[in-house]
């Protein structure tokens, strides 16, 4: 399973929409059940509201109803007769108009004078407040009498008269409660709630709409109430059997204490607080369902198809598909991306077209001179003009890598045609092979190559229109590409060349004349085993063998450096000048001539494995980068690996490869000191940093050959050997030498 750094942009961005959903879940979530206790709260800052009404206004009336009784008992010292009785004592300052209608008894509870209307009985011995008023003084008892008017909340409130502590009269005051239904209605309940107000005795004196079935009833008996009074747990059940919250509001009367319940089940306390969250859920959900459409379809147009175009592009040309583009033209930053992208594939595609035309052009210069030393063996050792075609013929094929080679000459009689002298073809079908020797003379450019002394080049048979023959003849032996070119004797074409490749584009500058000069020396073989004669031919090629060979490649050696440097034209002519700058140095250093001329080539080609560095980093006009600066000394073990296989009589390769080394082992790329530099890449050494410096390059103008000399003075025996910097200084304090 991936980790996330290393997942796909689009799993990221679905991983973290999913991240941000699930923490606004988590907190609408918390919204909702902090509603739930905000509900919750509020319900009960209401219930305590009204419950400390309820218990205000009942102090209120039992306050009345003592001042009634006081000042009945007062009427009563001052002769009270029943009909001031039936007035009450309504009107009294100071006494609620609701209040004043009041009743006595004698101490067998006979009813002797009564101004409350509900008040029926004439006896009142055997109620409750009655006993408990004549049992006690000073302190009025409330209760409901057995016989009043259901629903209508009265009470009577019952206090003894005394003298010298015996009861002389017991008062009994009417209290109406019907206030208590006007309080328990200004409290908001949900429609499942309950609400009761109970008086002492445990009878429920009021109650919310659907309590009404226990209005004058007693809750005395059900666990729940007895739970109450006890004062206990009574845990979550309530009134109605099911989850609830209660709360109990109790206060103290006249009689003992009354209690405001209210009873809400917790459904509908939460109820608010889920349908809050699932709003909550839905409304999120919608969002993010519209997002994730908007994110994922947007992001795709607008972003990760772009970017895995991008990125697929990158892989392509990472893989070798160098035609590989993005081709976006958008305006923003992952346009201007793109953009950047096609323009640097455009330079690498480029650069490779380049370095394969010069590592193309490089090879076609190694075949020919590998084809031009085995033509030049062949001279030495062919006894017969047969032998001496045959092999030249077979050696420009195998060694040059063709397809097939034909020498023809021309007849002694009136025709115009060729008659074949020797071919080679890379077929393994005899038959082929004689077509191939009988059916090249009556081409058309042959002859003309003969008659008109001039070299004919094909380098594409896909393209030729005027010679039908030509392209016929190309087609039947598989070649696309063709030279010919004419062979002379006496100074007069007598005959011609024919070299077919299976490759277009196969003959061009610096091969061309690798190819004349083969067809050249192939002339001046034939020549020599016509005129001279064994012993003569033996003897001049003996003589001037080695020295031909040395001039090829040489002039092999030059055409590479200048290949190189029409890659690099800031630096064009730098191997030249070091090179002369290295021959005087090793002339001045006594050394023979052999080695003289081995360092001088050796500085020619000193730079030639910079074919394998991008033409843009040699012209660069700023300083390079670590990564552009290694590309760039990569070129010393470039150079090495070109020519190690090529047998010079000097070790060109190794003083190449050393050049950049240095006597005290700071110098690259194999850290030799002191004796393990060849001497000749001592010397250049000197001569590369000296004409470098003193030269122009793309990043600086030239330093001048003061400061240059001023480098090597500094590096005397640690950078640079002691005796070539002494031998250097002394050429330009004397004037013997300096650059052109």
């Amino acid at each position: 399973m991936k980790s996330f750094p290393s997942s796909s942009l689009r799993t990221k961005l679905l991983l973290l929409m999913t991240l941000a959903f699930a923490i606004l879940i988590g907190f609408s979530t918390i919204k909702s059940f902090n509603n739930f206790e905000t509900i919750k709260q509020d319900q009960q800052a209401e219930f305590k509201s009204a419950s400390s009404l309820i218990e205000s206004e009942q102090h209120r009336h039992l306050a009345q109803a003592r001042m009634v009784a006081f000042i009945a008992m007062n009427q009563i010292r001052k002769g009270l007769t029943p009909k001031d009785c039936q007035h009450g004592v309504v009107g009294t300052p100071g006494l609620d108009p609701e209040f004043g209608q009041f009743s006595i008894a004698d101490t067998n509870g006979n009813i002797s004078c009564n101004s409350i209307p509900w008040l029926t009985t004439k006896n009142v011995a055997d109620e409750n407040y009655f006993k408990k008023a004549m049992t006690r003084a000073d302190i009025g008892f409330i209760d409901q009498p057995e016989h009043h008017t259901l629903g209508q909340y009265h009470a009577l409130m019952a206090r003894s008269m005394r003298d010298d502590g015996h009861v002389l009269k017991v008062i009994l005051v009417a209290m109406d409660f019907s206030w208590t239904k006007e309080e328990v209605g200004m409290i908001h309940l949900p429609a499942s709630g309950h609400l009761l107000v109970v008086d002492a005795a445990g009878t429920v004196i009021a109650g919310s709409n659907n309590m009404s079935d226990w209005i004058d009833k007693s809750l005395v008996g059900t666990p729940f109430y007895q739970r109450i009074v006890a004062n206990q747990n009574f845990g979550d059940w309530g009134f109605g059997g099911v989850p609830s919250i209660i709360q109990v509001h109790q206060f103290q009367t006249g009689s003992g204490s009354m209690r405001v319940i209210v009873d809400i089940p917790k459904v509908d306390l939460l109820e608010p607080a889920y349908h809050n969250l699932f709003i909550n859920l839905s409304v999120n959900l919608l969002v993010f369902s519209i997002l994730f459409v908007l994110i994922y379809y947007g992001s795709n147009k607008y972003f990760l198809r772009r970017i895995l175009s991008i990125d697929h592009a990158a892989k392509s040309l990472a893989g070798g598909v160098l035609t590989a583009r993005v081709h976006i033209s958008d305006g923003d930053e992952l346009g201007h991306l793109a953009q950047s992208f096609d323009a640097m594939a455009d330079t690498i595609q480029a650069d490779e077209a380049k370095l394969k035309a010069a590592n193309d052009e490089l090879s076609r210069v190694n075949r020919s001179l590998l084809t031009l030393s085995a033509g030049n063996k062949t001279l030495l050792f062919a006894k017969t003009e047969k032998e001496l075609l045959d092999r030249i013929c077979q050696e420009i094929v195998e060694k040059g890598g063709y397809l097939g080679t034909w020498i023809g000459f021309v007849g002694t009689g009136p025709d115009k045609y060729l008659h074949p002298a020797a071919s080679y073809l890379k077929v393994n079908d005899e038959a082929t092979r004689n077509d191939w020797q009988n059916a090249a003379n009556e081409l058309d450019p042959v002859i003309a190559a003969v008659h008109e002394d001039k070299v004919w080049v094909v380098n594409d048979i896909n393209h030729e229109t005027v010679h039908s023959h030509l392209v016929d003849h190309a087609t039947k032996f598989n070649y696309r590409s063709v030279i010919i070119l004419p062979l002379h004797l006496a100074g007069k074409p007598f005959g011609a060349l024919i070299i077919a490749s299976p490759l277009k584009d196969e003959f061009s500058g610096i091969e061309v004349e690798y190819l004349k000069e083969t067809a050249s020396d192939t002339s001046f073989g034939i020549d020599m085993l016509r005129t001279k004669g064994e012993n003569v031919r033996l003897t001049y090629l003996g003589e001037h063998h080695e020295q031909m060979l040395r001039e090829g490649l040489e002039d092999a050696l030059r055409a590479i450096a200048l290949t190189i440097e029409m890659r690099d034209p800031y630096t064009s002519g730098h191997q030249r000048r070091v090179a002369e700058l290295a021959k005087v140095l090793a002339q001045e250093l006594g050394l023979n001539d052999d080695e003289v001329h081995g360092i001088y080539l050796a500085a020619i080609v000193h730079d030639i494995g910079k074919i394998q560095v991008p033409a843009e980093i040699l012209v660069k006009p700023r300083r390079l980068n670590d990564i552009e600066y290694s590309l760039v000394k990569s070129h010393v073990t470039s150079s090495y690996e070109i020519l190690k296989d090529i047998k010079f009589p000097w070790p060109i390769a190794d003083m190449v490869h050393q050049h950049h080394e240095r006597m005290d082992g700071s110098g690259y790329p194999l850290k030799l000191k002191d004796g393990e530099i060849l001497f000749g890449a001592r010397i250049l050494a000197v001569a590369d940093v000296v004409e470098a410096m003193s030269s122009h390059r793309p990043y600086r103008p030239s330093l001048g050959i003061e400061v240059a000399l001023k480098e090597i003075v500094r590096g005397r025996g640690t950078a640079y050997d002691e005796v070539v910097v002494d031998a250097c200084l002394k050429l330009f304090s004397d004037g013997r030498f300096k650059f052109e």
